[in-house]
């Protein structure tokens, strides 16, 4: 769940989710009380995989006001566009990876951005400012544990997000 106070033009991660999640519908409370006092834009952004099991599904969504919150009752939440974005988007080699990983946001020129890498459990690992997503930019990947999966986040300064994942051996 991202969130807006500028109509877009930023975009702030209010919370995330990765990894198999199982067969069920499980109930997520997301509190948002320190965004009271305005009017916010939220997005949703999934990534999956290929596959019959590899979907994104989201239902039921309520926005309440609670006793610690000044949330409108009757927020306007809509969706303005839902877009699939490939992973071909993040060039990211090799994959796996060893002590090193080169990165590369495809059709991003002369934009900025932050990558950030997180476990399959959604715990942020690492994170770096990149001056040129475009650009060919090398991650060092040594610190973290081998025989692992983890996603590649990379964020435009635009408030874009895309997602990879790459396993560390």
């Amino acid at each position: 769940l991202e969130l807006s106070s500028d109509q877009g033009s930023s975009w702030t991660t209010a919370w995330t989710l990765f990894g198999n999640q199982g067969n069920t519908w499980t109930r997520e409370l997301i509190d948002l009380t320190s965004y009271v006092g305005g009017s916010m834009t939220y997005r949703f952004t999934g990534v999956t995989e290929k596959g019959f099991s590899g979907d994104f599904a989201l239902d039921n969504i309520t926005v309440r006001a609670g006793a610690a919150a000044a949330i409108q009752a009757d927020s306007d939440l809509s969706f303005r566009s839902i877009s699939t974005v490939t992973e071909q988007v993040i060039n990211l080699f090799p994959n796996p990876v060893t002590d090193q990983m080169n990165v590369q946001l495809n059709g991003e020129a002369n934009t900025r951005g932050t990558l950030e890498i997180f476990t399959s459990l959604g715990r942020l690992v690492a994170s770096n400012e990149i001056e040129n997503l475009n650009s060919v930019t090398t991650i060092d990947t040594e610190v973290l544990r081998s025989n692992q999966i983890y996603i590649c986040k990379i964020k435009t300064e635009k408030g874009t997000s895309y997602f990879k994942r790459f396993l560390k051996i």
